[in-house]
């Protein structure tokens, strides 16, 4: 995952304050890299990410469900290369 300017978020924050961040609802923003959508991240894995965020676990998809999205993303990056 990247941050808006293509580098790892939280990269220079402890555990800690990465918990707290958590805790208090912060989630990463959408990257904005322009790689972003051809590495995969097109607006269907967005959408599949915050639900993998929300906070009742009830919300979070189910590994099955996040194992086909990723398996049907792995085909359409194949195929467009």
């Amino acid at each position: 995952m990247f941050s808006k300017k293509g580098k790892a978020p939280y990269r220079n924050s402890s555990f800690g304050r990465i918990s707290e961040k958590i805790l208090q609802g912060g989630r990463p923003s959408r990257p904005k890299h322009p790689l972003a959508a051809e590495w995969g991240l097109n607006d269907d894995m967005w959408k599949l990410i915050n639900r993998c965020w929300m906070e009742e676990w009830e919300q979070r998809p189910q590994v099955g469900e996040v194992l086909n999205c990723v398996r049907a993303a792995l085909v359409a990056f194949k195929g467009s290369r």
